[in-house]
Parts: structure tokens; C-alpha cells; sequence
């Protein structure tokens, strides 16, 4: 697949020698992806081949040219956002099967996806963790690949299984299509004009139509690393394995979920039947759970769609001052100096912020405030035996701690802020995750500081 992406890299260094050409060829361009942003799809459509046909030789007008192909990336626009995307779970939706003249139905069922995620409980509950944006492409071809047809559409739609209207995509031109933005987390969803169920690997979710449910259990398969908990055969898949979901045997110390069983946690067993088979495969419930039949995750797959979240977001989402790791950089407090910290926040449960300052000996080792494509990167945390407090609250996440010169013994401490959240939303008995090996639910932010003498 050629790619705007491409064309664009050579545009390095392009825009500081712009010659007028070029310089009007740019502004028109970014008018063009402007009316997409704004859902104008048809006067986009024509300002790109105006483009394409005034600047031909321009970069500008290489990538109008492509975007106005019968199956083309047209541009991108703003379904929700909720704040930086570099700590957001980016939900791109893209559709397929879809002409120009198609874009506003796709863009309607695209706006259905923020609100599917709101509607089911865990995604709802961490809705403000997600930006949404709709990725526009147009294909040649209605309908999909299959009962000896070919149809050219912008991400292969196909006939995916033994069930009908299940479809899957060419996951390799989903990706293609997400390289097209400037920054992605390599998860889509993938609308396809055809079907009505759907497939889900890879980080792409391929649903056919509008299904709620469909799209929530293929999230699940493509954010979340899920198996499949019922036992209807859909196809030959192998011989079974052990997954986050999905056991090999029935014998409860040995089950991937084995900490949920050792907690007692109800409901919570080795129920056979999984995997799109009846024998050998073993699921965590007896059916309730979302990538069966049920309407919510059930406790296992929640824990670990949890855990997919904050491998993507901070629990801390800014800070300031900028944070010093190294104490030879100290902060002198020969004034008031206010540490501050904005936090994530759930819909219906706060996270636990603590300060602490710690005199140098009792220092801990610093991870570090680097935004990590996977935060597994990051490691644990070191405990810190120190209760500290939990500081002044100012709306909106934002928490602070003052500390002046006259509160501390002069000498060397480090400000550690630690956030945790205890993954138990309002009217839960039991904290939603059980097992967090690695403290994604944590984060911290460290300052040094020097008090002077008095």
C-alpha cells in the first residue's frame, strides 16, 4: 500500500524553502483536510482534485491525487477527546465498504462507538482514558469478499467464518491506513458496511454493521488479548492453549486465573466448554462473561482489561514543576515551593494521591516520568515505608503539596508523589483487579530538594 505517510517524509525540511507553488499548493491542501475534520466529505473530494490537477508536480498534489482513488484515504477527524493522546488509549475507527457518498452514514455509526464505550461498565468507567477519532476511506466496492466475489475495498472485508455475516479484514491495510496519522497506539476498529458479527486480532476489531455487543467482545480480542469463552464451533483454530481467559485443564491450581481462585472470588472456577470448542478447553465462569454470551467481562477478563489500559496510560497525567531525579540538581526551598500533580479520573472512583518527603538516607530509586509506548517497560516501584500525606485537593484531578523553608530541617530530601488506583468503582465489593505484578495501576513523580540553613 503506497501511503501519504511516504510522500510526506520527504517533505523534511520542505516548508522552510517553500517556493509560492508549493506554499499555495499547502494551503490548499490543508483546506481540503480541513473540510473532513468539519464531515464536509464530498467538497473535500473536490478540493483535492482541484488540487491534483492545478500542482500536479507539488508533494501536495502527489497525495490529492491519491486520496481522490476510487478506494483512498480521504483524512481524519474528532470523534472525542480527552486529553493528551501520548496518555490516552487512541480508538481509531475506520470503515469498509464505504463510497464517498457513504462517508455520513459511516461517520454516524462511528459516533455509535463512543457511546457503546460508555454504555458497557469497565470501558465506561474509564471512558476519559480513550481518545476516539474516525478514520475516513473510501472504497471502490459495497459488500465483502467471499461466496465467489471480489470486491475492492479499503480494508479487504471478507467472510471470516462458519457463521453468518461474520467478517474479518486484511489487518495489514488496517495498519497501513493508521500509519496515515501522526500518532496511533496500533488499535482499530474497523466498521464494515457488510455482515453483522465480526473478528477481532492483531489490535484491529473488524465488526460488521452496527452490533453493540459484537464490538465490545472484538475490543476484547484486539485491546484486551481475550479468547473466546463459548463453545460453539466456528472453525478449526488448532489444538487448544492456555490464554488469560482460556485453560488447557480443569484443575484449579494450574489455571492462568489461579490468584482469582486463591482469593475465593465468586463465581470464579474451571467451566468446560471454551475456545469455540466443547472438550479441552476450560473458561473462568459458567457463561456470563462478554466473550461468551454475558453482557459485562466477567472478573478475569476485567482484571486484564485493566491492566491493557494502564499499560497505555500514566495514572499521572501532568505534573510541575518539571521533575529533578538527580539530587545534585536539587530544588533550593529558600521559598515556598508548590509540588502539583493532575490525575487521571474514573467515572465514578477517585485515585489515591500521597506525598512524601524523604530525608536522603531513606531516598528510593527513581523511575523516571518518560511517557512509555508499554509502561511494563518502567518496572515496579520501590515501597516506601513512609505514610506521607495526602496534600491539598484543587479540582479537576489537580492535587499539591507546599513545603516552606522553615517546615524541614535544613539538609537533602526527596518529594516522591505516588498515585494508585484501587480499581474499585462505586458499588463494588471487590477491587476489579487482583494481580498487578508490575504496578501499572501506579505511577510517581520525584523531586530533590535542598532546605538551606537557617
Amino acid at each position: 500500500m503506497r501511503t501519504d505517510a511516504l510522500v510526506l517524509a520527504a517533505l523534511t525540511g520542505f516548508a522552510a524553502a517553500q517556493n509560492p507553488v508549493d506554499r499555495k499548493a499547502h494551503e490548499a491542501f490543508e483546506r481540503a483536510e480541513k473540510a473532513v475534520a468539519d464531515s464536509k466529505y464530498s467538497a473535500a473530494w473536490k478540493l483535492y482534485r482541484q488540487l491534483a490537477r492545478k500542482y500536479p508536480q507539488t508533494a501536495w498534489g502527489k497525495i490529492a491525487a491519491l486520496r481522490t482513488e476510487p478506494t483512498a484515504y480521504l483524512g481524519w477527524g474528532v470523534l472525542q477527546e480527552n486529553g493528551d493522546s501520548t496518555n490516552r488509549v487512541d480508538v481509531v475507527v475506520m470503515g469498509d465498504g464505504y463510497a464517498l457518498d457513504d462517508q455520513n452514514e459511516f461517520e454516524d455509526v462511528a459516533k455509535s462507538v463512543v457511546d457503546v464505550f460508555r454504555r458497557q461498565k469497565l470501558l465506561g468507567e474509564y471512558l476519559t482514558y480513550h481518545n476516539f477519532v474516525r478514520v475516513n476511506l473510501t472504497s471502490k466496492d459495497q459488500g465483502v469478499t467471499g461466496f465467489g466475489r471480489t470486491k475492492e475495498t479499503a480494508i479487504g472485508g471478507y467472510i471470516a467464518g462458519k457463521v453468518q455475516g461474520q467478517v474479518g479484514v486484511d489487518v495489514g491495510k488496517a495498519k497501513g491506513w493508521l500509519d496515515q496519522l501522526d500518532h496511533h497506539d496500533g488499535y482499530a476498529i474497523a466498521i464494515v458496511k457488510a455482515g453483522s458479527s465480526g473478528t477481532g486480532g492483531g489490535g484491529i476489531a473488524a465488526v460488521g454493521g452496527r452490533a453493540d455487543e459484537t464490538l465490545v467482545h472484538e475490543w476484547g480480542h484486539a485491546f484486551g488479548g481475550l479468547s473466546d469463552e463459548y463453545s460453539t464451533f466456528t472453525g478449526h483454530r488448532g489444538s487448544p492453549r492456555n490464554t488469560v481467559n482460556v485453560s488447557t485443564t480443569d484443575d484449579l491450581a494450574k489455571v492462568p486465573w489461579q490468584h482469582f481462585i486463591a482469593a475465593g472470588y465468586p463465581g470464579v472456577g474451571a467451566y468446560r466448554g471454551a475456545d469455540g470448542r466443547i472438550k479441552g478447553a476450560y473458561k473462568p465462569t459458567s457463561g456470563q462473561c462478554r466473550m461468551a454470551s454475558g453482557g459485562n467481562f466477567c472478573p478475569v477478563c476485567r482484571e486484564q482489561m485493566v491492566l491493557q489500559i494502564y499499560r497505555r496510560v500514566d495514572p499521572i497525567d501532568a505534573h510541575e514543576p518539571a521533575t529533578v531525579p538527580e539530587k545534585d540538581a536539587a530544588l533550593p526551598v529558600d521559598r515556598d515551593r508548590k509540588f502539583e500533580v493532575t490525575v487521571m479520573q474514573p467515572d465514578t472512583h477517585d485515585l489515591e494521591v500521597r506525598f512524601h518527603v524523604l530525608p536522603e538516607a531513606a531516598a528510593i530509586r527513581v523511575t523516571g516520568d518518560a511517557r512509555l509506548a508499554d509502561r511494563r517497560q518502567r518496572g515496579k516501584l520501590q515501597p516506601i515505608a513512609d505514610k506521607g500525606t495526602d496534600g491539598s485537593y484543587l479540582g479537576h484531578g489537580r492535587h499539591s503539596l507546599t513545603i516552606g523553608p522553615r517546615e524541614l530541617e535544613p539538609g537533602r530530601y526527596q518529594v516522591v508523589c505516588r498515585v494508585r488506583d484501587d480499581a474499585q468503582p462505586n458499588g463494588q465489593a471487590r477491587p476489579w483487579v487482583l494481580r498487578d505484578e508490575l504496578d501499572l495501576l501506579a505511577s510517581e513523580r520525584v523531586w530533590w530538594i535542598d532546605v538551606p540553613p537557617r
